[in-house]
C-alpha cells in the first residue's frame, strides 16, 4: 500500500512541475504573438507585452511581425522603467534594420528616452550642482540630431528640433546655475569658467544674461577690472534692461549661505 501512494506522489509531483513549465504560446504564430503583446501594451501591462514581444524575436527572428515586435518591446522597457534595455533594443533595431520604413521612430524614442532620464536636471535646486551630470542631456541632442541629418523629412523631425532647442536652453540653464553656484561660495575662477562656456557655446539661449553678470561679478571680486568693464559693457549692450547696479560691490566676505 505504501508502495502505491509513493508511486501517486511521484506522478502528482511529476504532473505539478509539468503543469509549471507548461507555455500556452508554445505552438503560437507570430502574428498571435504580436497580437497577445499588443493588447498587453494597450493594458499598460508591460512586463507581459515584453515577454510576449521577446518569445517572438526568439521564434520568429525574420519577418515583419518580428520587427514591429522590436520597436513596441523597446517602448514597452522604456514605460516598464528598464532605460539602458530600452535603448540597446533601438541601438540594435538601427542597426539590423537600417532602410525600415520606422527606422526613424527608433532614433527619436531613443533620444526621448534619453531625455526622459534626466528629467530632474531640468530643475537643480537643493543639489550640489557643481556634481550634478547632465550627459543624458547630450546624448539625446546628439540622437534628435541625428535623426534630422539622416531623416529630414521624417514626421518626427520638427518634435525634434524642438527638443533639441529645449536641450541647449537646459544645458545653459544648468552651467548659469553651476557658475552661480561657484560665485556664491567665492570660487571666482571656476565661476568664470562655467560662466564662460554658457557665452561662448550658448550664446543663443536665455542664459547668457546670468553668465554675464557672474562674469562682472567676479572680476570685481578679484579685482580684474578691465574684464569686468569689458563683460558689463556686454551685458548692457545685449540685456539693457539689466537690473544690475551701475557700479558692482563686491560681495561681502561675511556674508553667510
Amino acid at each position: 500500500m505504501s508502495r502505491i501512494l509513493t508511486v501517486i506522489s511521484i506522478f502528482v509531483w511529476l504532473c505539478g512541475c509539468a503543469s509549471r513549465d507548461y507555455d500556452k504560446t508554445a505552438d503560437w504564430t507570430a502574428e498571435q504573438l504580436y497580437d497577445a503583446g499588443r493588447k498587453e501594451l494597450a493594458r499598460k501591462r508591460y512586463d507581459s507585452a515584453i515577454d510576449y514581444y521577446q518569445k517572438l524575436e526568439s521564434r520568429f527572428p525574420y519577418g515583419g511581425f518580428a520587427q514591429q515586435a522590436t520597436l513596441e518591446l523597446a517602448y514597452s522597457q522604456w514605460k516598464h522603467a528598464s532605460d539602458a534595455e530600452a535603448v540597446a533594443t533601438c541601438d540594435r533595431f538601427i542597426r539590423e534594420h537600417p532602410k525600415h520604413v520606422n527606422v526613424d521612430y527608433a532614433h527619436y524614442l531613443k533620444g526621448y528616452i534619453y531625455l526622459s532620464e534626466n528629467t530632474g536636471v531640468f530643475s537643480f535646486l537643493g543639489a550640489d550642482l557643481s556634481e550634478k551630470d547632465p550627459s543624458s542631456l547630450k546624448y539625446a541632442f546628439e540622437t534628435f540630431r541625428e535623426l534630422i541629418v539622416r531623416y529630414p523629412n521624417s514626421k518626427y523631425s520638427e518634435d525634434a528640433r524642438a527638443r533639441m532647442q529645449l536641450i541647449v536652453n537646459t544645458l545653459a540653464d544648468h552651467e548659469a546655475n553651476v557658475a552661480e553656484y561657484y560665485y556664491n561660495r567665492g570660487y571666482y575662477v571656476a565661476a568664470v569658467g562655467r560662466a564662460k562656456e554658457v557665452v561662448e557655446v550658448y550664446s543663443e539661449t536665455p542664459a547668457v544674461e546670468r553668465a554675464l553678470m557672474v562674469l562682472v561679478q567676479s572680476y570685481q571680486e578679484m579685482g580684474l577690472d578691465k574684464l569686468r568693464d569689458d563683460s558689463k559693457l556686454l551685458l548692457v549692450t545685449n540685456f539693457p534692461g539689466n537690473d544690475l547696479v551701475s557700479e558692482v560691490e563686491p560681495k561681502s566676505r561675511w556674508k553667510f549661505w
